[in-house]
Protein backbone atom coordinates (compact mmCIF):
# COMPACT_ATOMS: atom_id res chain seq x y z
CA UNK A 1 0.00 0.00 0.00
CA UNK A 2 1.66 3.32 -1.00
CA UNK A 3 1.34 6.41 1.10
CA UNK A 4 2.13 9.53 1.03
CA UNK A 5 4.90 11.84 2.96
CA UNK A 6 5.39 15.49 3.23
CA UNK A 7 7.72 16.01 5.70
CA UNK A 8 10.85 13.02 5.08
CA UNK A 9 13.78 12.69 6.24
CA UNK A 10 15.53 14.99 3.79
CA UNK A 11 19.11 13.12 3.92
CA UNK A 12 16.91 9.86 2.74
CA UNK A 13 15.36 12.14 0.22
CA UNK A 14 18.66 13.24 -1.20
CA UNK A 15 20.50 9.78 -1.10
CA UNK A 16 16.89 8.40 -3.03
CA UNK A 17 17.16 11.10 -6.09
CA UNK A 18 21.31 10.98 -6.13
CA UNK A 19 21.00 6.89 -6.38
CA UNK A 20 18.32 7.32 -9.37
CA UNK A 21 19.69 10.57 -10.85
CA UNK A 22 23.20 9.02 -12.05
CA UNK A 23 21.16 6.66 -14.53
CA UNK A 24 20.29 7.29 -17.90
CA UNK A 25 16.48 5.92 -17.48
CA UNK A 26 16.09 7.79 -14.32
CA UNK A 27 17.43 11.00 -14.93
CA UNK A 28 15.65 14.54 -14.56
CA UNK A 29 17.86 17.34 -15.31
CA UNK A 30 19.17 19.94 -13.15
CA UNK A 31 18.20 18.44 -9.99
CA UNK A 32 21.76 17.46 -9.58
CA UNK A 33 23.65 13.79 -8.64
CA UNK A 34 25.30 14.00 -5.37
CA UNK A 35 23.68 13.38 -2.24
CA UNK A 36 25.28 16.37 -0.16
CA UNK A 37 24.57 19.16 -2.92
CA UNK A 38 20.88 17.79 -3.35
CA UNK A 39 20.40 17.76 0.18
CA UNK A 40 21.70 21.36 0.60
CA UNK A 41 19.11 23.02 -2.45
CA UNK A 42 16.42 21.38 -0.64
CA UNK A 43 17.37 22.68 2.93
CA UNK A 44 18.23 25.85 1.52
CA UNK A 45 17.52 27.09 -1.97
CA UNK A 46 14.36 25.35 -3.05
CA UNK A 47 10.97 26.74 -3.45
CA UNK A 48 9.76 30.31 -2.48
CA UNK A 49 6.84 28.15 -0.85
CA UNK A 50 7.92 25.96 2.44
CA UNK A 51 9.31 22.33 1.45
CA UNK A 52 6.47 20.59 2.80
CA UNK A 53 4.06 22.16 0.37
CA UNK A 54 6.88 22.00 -2.54
CA UNK A 55 8.14 18.12 -2.42
CA UNK A 56 6.20 14.96 -1.03
CA UNK A 57 7.50 11.34 -1.02
CA UNK A 58 5.66 7.99 -1.33
CA UNK A 59 6.34 5.22 0.78
CA UNK A 60 5.53 1.63 0.60
CA UNK A 61 5.25 0.18 3.74
CA UNK A 62 8.74 2.31 5.15
CA UNK A 63 10.36 1.94 1.94
CA UNK A 64 11.11 4.96 0.28
CA UNK A 65 10.09 4.58 -3.60
CA UNK A 66 9.01 8.13 -5.19
CA UNK A 67 9.81 11.58 -4.98
CA UNK A 68 8.55 14.11 -6.73
CA UNK A 69 9.35 18.41 -6.33
CA UNK A 70 8.13 21.48 -7.69
CA UNK A 71 11.11 24.29 -7.18
CA UNK A 72 8.37 26.78 -7.65
CA UNK A 73 9.32 30.95 -7.94
CA UNK A 74 6.35 32.39 -6.62
CA UNK A 75 6.45 36.18 -8.34
CA UNK A 76 6.33 34.58 -11.56
CA UNK A 77 4.48 31.48 -10.68
CA UNK A 78 6.38 29.26 -12.95
CA UNK A 79 8.10 26.47 -11.53
CA UNK A 80 10.92 23.26 -12.32
CA UNK A 81 9.59 20.30 -12.04
CA UNK A 82 11.96 17.86 -9.70
CA UNK A 83 11.00 14.35 -10.64
CA UNK A 84 8.91 12.07 -10.18
CA UNK A 85 11.86 10.12 -9.18
CA UNK A 86 9.93 6.74 -8.20
CA UNK A 87 11.57 3.05 -7.84
CA UNK A 88 8.47 0.96 -7.91
CA UNK A 89 7.12 -1.64 -10.63
CA UNK A 90 4.00 0.63 -10.81
CA UNK A 91 5.88 3.93 -12.12
CA UNK A 92 2.97 5.59 -12.99
CA UNK A 93 0.72 4.93 -10.71
CA UNK A 94 3.30 6.03 -7.71
CA UNK A 95 3.66 9.27 -9.97
CA UNK A 96 0.34 10.22 -10.60
CA UNK A 97 -0.46 9.60 -6.86
CA UNK A 98 2.45 12.01 -6.00
CA UNK A 99 1.51 14.42 -8.96
CA UNK A 100 -2.26 14.83 -7.83
CA UNK A 101 -1.09 15.86 -4.04
CA UNK A 102 1.84 18.10 -5.07
CA UNK A 103 0.17 20.29 -7.74
CA UNK A 104 -3.28 20.38 -5.48
CA UNK A 105 -0.99 22.08 -2.55
CA UNK A 106 0.46 24.80 -4.96
CA UNK A 107 -2.50 25.39 -6.71
CA UNK A 108 -2.39 28.93 -5.69
CA UNK A 109 0.37 29.75 -6.95
CA UNK A 110 1.81 27.59 -9.86
CA UNK A 111 1.17 28.60 -13.30
CA UNK A 112 3.91 27.13 -15.64
CA UNK A 113 6.20 23.86 -15.04
CA UNK A 114 9.00 23.05 -16.81
CA UNK A 115 10.10 19.38 -17.12
CA UNK A 116 13.74 18.24 -18.19
CA UNK A 117 14.45 14.76 -18.50
CA UNK A 118 17.20 12.48 -20.52
CA UNK A 119 15.86 10.88 -23.66
CA UNK A 120 16.51 7.33 -22.27
CA UNK A 121 14.26 8.39 -19.42
CA UNK A 122 11.42 6.82 -21.05
CA UNK A 123 8.32 6.72 -17.96
CA UNK A 124 9.06 10.31 -17.69
CA UNK A 125 7.98 11.02 -21.68
CA UNK A 126 4.64 8.99 -21.22
CA UNK A 127 4.25 10.78 -17.81
CA UNK A 128 4.67 14.32 -19.64
CA UNK A 129 2.46 13.08 -22.37
CA UNK A 130 -0.26 11.61 -19.72
CA UNK A 131 -0.19 15.78 -18.46
CA UNK A 132 -0.47 16.77 -22.37
CA UNK A 133 2.70 18.69 -21.56
CA UNK A 134 4.15 20.54 -24.67
CA UNK A 135 7.32 19.19 -26.00
CA UNK A 136 10.12 21.98 -26.44
CA UNK A 137 13.66 21.75 -27.29
CA UNK A 138 16.31 19.46 -26.51
CA UNK A 139 19.35 20.27 -24.22
CA UNK A 140 22.68 18.88 -24.35
CA UNK A 141 24.68 18.53 -21.01
CA UNK A 142 28.55 18.10 -21.22
CA UNK A 143 31.25 18.09 -18.80
CA UNK A 144 34.99 19.06 -18.77
CA UNK A 145 37.11 17.27 -15.41
CA UNK A 146 39.61 19.90 -14.12
CA UNK A 147 42.97 17.22 -15.49
CA UNK A 148 41.32 17.49 -18.81
CA UNK A 149 41.19 20.78 -19.11
CA UNK A 150 44.54 22.62 -20.91
CA UNK A 151 44.89 26.48 -20.42
CA UNK A 152 46.30 28.87 -22.86
CA UNK A 153 46.56 32.09 -23.03
CA UNK A 154 43.39 33.19 -25.77
CA UNK A 155 41.45 34.35 -22.69
CA UNK A 156 44.02 37.70 -21.90
CA UNK A 157 41.59 39.10 -24.01
CA UNK A 158 38.54 38.88 -21.39
CA UNK A 159 37.56 41.15 -18.65
CA UNK A 160 35.15 41.45 -15.89
CA UNK A 161 32.02 43.16 -16.55
CA UNK A 162 32.32 46.90 -15.49
CA UNK A 163 29.06 48.99 -15.00
CA UNK A 164 29.73 50.97 -18.30
CA UNK A 165 28.79 47.78 -20.42
CA UNK A 166 25.60 46.93 -18.03
CA UNK A 167 22.99 48.38 -20.89
CA UNK A 168 25.14 46.47 -23.50
CA UNK A 169 25.04 43.39 -21.77
CA UNK A 170 21.37 43.20 -20.53
CA UNK A 171 20.41 44.17 -24.53
CA UNK A 172 22.32 41.23 -25.49
CA UNK A 173 21.04 38.32 -22.77
CA UNK A 174 17.50 39.51 -23.36
CA UNK A 175 17.94 39.03 -27.57
CA UNK A 176 20.01 35.87 -27.18
CA UNK A 177 17.99 34.12 -23.90
CA UNK A 178 14.52 34.67 -24.09
CA UNK A 179 12.26 33.53 -20.80
CA UNK A 180 15.71 32.12 -19.83
CA UNK A 181 15.99 31.15 -15.79
CA UNK A 182 18.26 34.22 -14.79
CA UNK A 183 17.53 37.75 -16.00
CA UNK A 184 20.51 40.45 -16.04
CA UNK A 185 19.24 41.55 -12.38
CA UNK A 186 19.31 38.04 -11.24
CA UNK A 187 22.77 37.83 -12.92
CA UNK A 188 24.01 41.09 -11.85
CA UNK A 189 22.93 40.22 -8.03
CA UNK A 190 24.53 37.06 -7.99
CA UNK A 191 27.81 38.16 -9.07
CA UNK A 192 30.02 37.86 -5.63
CA UNK A 193 33.73 36.01 -5.63
CA UNK A 194 32.69 32.53 -7.13
CA UNK A 195 30.20 33.65 -9.66
CA UNK A 196 31.64 35.85 -12.43
CA UNK A 197 30.71 37.86 -15.70
CA UNK A 198 34.00 38.18 -18.48
CA UNK A 199 33.35 40.23 -21.16
CA UNK A 200 35.54 40.72 -24.55
CA UNK A 201 35.35 44.48 -25.72
CA UNK A 202 36.44 46.45 -28.43
CA UNK A 203 36.34 50.16 -28.53
CA UNK A 204 33.88 50.84 -26.20
CA UNK A 205 31.36 47.39 -27.90
CA UNK A 206 30.56 44.74 -26.04
CA UNK A 207 31.54 41.57 -28.39
CA UNK A 208 29.79 38.64 -25.92
CA UNK A 209 30.03 37.67 -22.59
CA UNK A 210 30.56 34.85 -20.16
CA UNK A 211 28.33 34.26 -16.78
CA UNK A 212 30.39 31.63 -15.01
CA UNK A 213 29.55 29.52 -11.25
CA UNK A 214 32.00 28.14 -9.22
CA UNK A 215 31.09 26.06 -6.24
CA UNK A 216 34.26 25.21 -4.84
CA UNK A 217 32.08 23.44 -1.77
CA UNK A 218 30.56 20.64 -3.79
CA UNK A 219 34.10 20.61 -6.18
CA UNK A 220 31.88 21.92 -9.08
CA UNK A 221 31.44 25.11 -12.06
CA UNK A 222 28.61 25.61 -14.48
CA UNK A 223 28.55 27.70 -17.75
CA UNK A 224 25.32 29.16 -17.49
CA UNK A 225 25.46 31.93 -20.37
CA UNK A 226 28.19 32.64 -23.35
CA UNK A 227 26.61 34.94 -26.28
CA UNK A 228 28.55 36.80 -28.66
CA UNK A 229 26.81 39.97 -30.58
CA UNK A 230 26.40 38.87 -34.34
CA UNK A 231 28.37 41.14 -36.02
CA UNK A 232 31.67 39.49 -33.82
CA UNK A 233 30.15 35.84 -34.48
CA UNK A 234 33.24 33.75 -36.18
CA UNK A 235 36.23 35.54 -35.02
CA UNK A 236 36.78 33.62 -31.65
CA UNK A 237 35.00 35.45 -29.23
CA UNK A 238 33.38 32.45 -27.50
CA UNK A 239 36.31 30.45 -28.03
CA UNK A 240 37.87 33.14 -25.66
CA UNK A 241 35.35 33.91 -23.40
CA UNK A 242 35.42 30.11 -23.07
CA UNK A 243 38.67 29.81 -21.98
CA UNK A 244 38.33 32.58 -19.45
CA UNK A 245 35.80 31.15 -17.82
CA UNK A 246 37.21 27.89 -17.42
CA UNK A 247 40.74 29.43 -16.12
CA UNK A 248 39.07 31.34 -13.70
CA UNK A 249 36.38 28.40 -12.64
CA UNK A 250 39.83 25.52 -12.55
CA UNK A 251 41.97 28.66 -10.44
CA UNK A 252 39.65 26.75 -7.42
CA UNK A 253 41.67 23.77 -6.86
CA UNK A 254 38.91 21.78 -5.41
CA UNK A 255 36.64 22.22 -8.50
CA UNK A 256 37.02 18.78 -9.61
CA UNK A 257 34.69 19.36 -13.30
CA UNK A 258 32.48 22.05 -14.41
CA UNK A 259 29.29 21.25 -16.05
CA UNK A 260 27.21 23.18 -18.53
CA UNK A 261 23.60 23.21 -20.92
CA UNK A 262 23.54 23.83 -24.71
CA UNK A 263 21.02 23.44 -27.34
CA UNK A 264 21.20 20.42 -28.37
CA UNK A 265 20.36 21.47 -32.02
CA UNK A 266 23.17 24.24 -31.83
CA UNK A 267 25.99 21.93 -33.40
CA UNK A 268 28.05 25.32 -33.48
CA UNK A 269 28.00 25.79 -29.66
CA UNK A 270 28.65 22.06 -29.24
CA UNK A 271 31.11 21.69 -31.22
CA UNK A 272 32.53 24.84 -29.59
CA UNK A 273 32.74 23.18 -26.45
CA UNK A 274 34.28 19.70 -27.27
CA UNK A 275 36.78 21.69 -29.04
CA UNK A 276 37.61 22.99 -25.01
CA UNK A 277 37.41 19.26 -24.32
CA UNK A 278 33.89 18.91 -22.98
CA UNK A 279 32.32 15.99 -23.63
CA UNK A 280 28.70 14.90 -23.81
CA UNK A 281 26.44 13.50 -20.50
CA UNK A 282 23.20 13.84 -21.44
CA UNK A 283 20.89 14.96 -23.63
CA UNK A 284 17.18 15.88 -22.61
CA UNK A 285 13.84 16.86 -23.78
CA UNK A 286 11.82 19.74 -22.46
CA UNK A 287 8.40 20.14 -21.69
CA UNK A 288 6.26 22.84 -20.58
CA UNK A 289 3.07 22.57 -18.85
CA UNK A 290 0.53 25.62 -18.27
CA UNK A 291 -1.70 24.89 -15.14
CA UNK A 292 -5.30 26.08 -15.30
Amino acid sequence: MIHLEDRPVYEEVARFIAELNNKKHHHVGYCGEQRDEILYTLLNDFSDLPLASSLVTAYEEERLVGVFGIDLEKDSGEGELWGPFVKHEHWHEVASLMWAYLSGQVSDHLKKVNGFYNVENENAHRFMEWLAAEKRNRHAILKIAQGDYVSGDMGQACDELTESFFTDFQKLHDETFRDTYFSTDDILGRKNRENKVFVETDDRTLKGYIYVEANPVFGEGDIHYVAVSPQFRKQGVGKRLVQKGLDFMFSFQELEKIVLCVDADNEQACQLYVNAGFKKLHTLNSYVLEVK
